[in-house]
């Protein structure tokens, strides 16, 4: 009779752990937020039918701190975009032809949200 109250213990505390470890396993990650960002340069050229600022080509890096979460290149229309956990973050340019200086930008990203942010660049010759 001890015997197999023993055993019913131990089933029991086995049960109970496994049920711990499940939920434990079955958490779901936490949501993404959605950055949505236009790379533009104001290179100081006059083109026809485009105002500048104008989309340009070049590579964003979403940093916290000193620390490169996430890469992503902007093609010639100067779109790009990041999934990234909540949090906040800086947006740094870190490849522009040609070469241009680019004010700080950051953003705020919330769970199961999308951000439009517009990171914009200089032409260091141009006043």
């Amino acid at each position: 009779m001890k015997d197999a109250m023993t055993t019913a213990r131990r089933a029991v505390v086995v049960l109970l752990l496994t049920l711990g470890l499940l939920a434990g396993c079955s958490s779901a990650p936490p949501a993404l937020g959605v950055v949505q960002g236009e790379l533009t340069a104001n290179l100081g050229l006059v083109i026809i039918g485009r105002s500048n600022p104008a989309p340009t080509p070049g590579i964003i890096e979403a940093v916290e701190g000193s620390k490169v979460i996430a890469t992503d290149t902007a093609g010639a229309n100067g779109k790009f975009s990041f999934r990234l956990s909540p949090g906040s973050y800086g947006l740094k340019v870190t490849s522009i032809s040609p070469p241009t200086t680019c004010r700080p930008s950051a953003v705020l990203v919330r769970a199961s949200t999308a951000v439009s942010v517009q990171v914009a660049c200089d032409n260091p010759l141009i006043r």
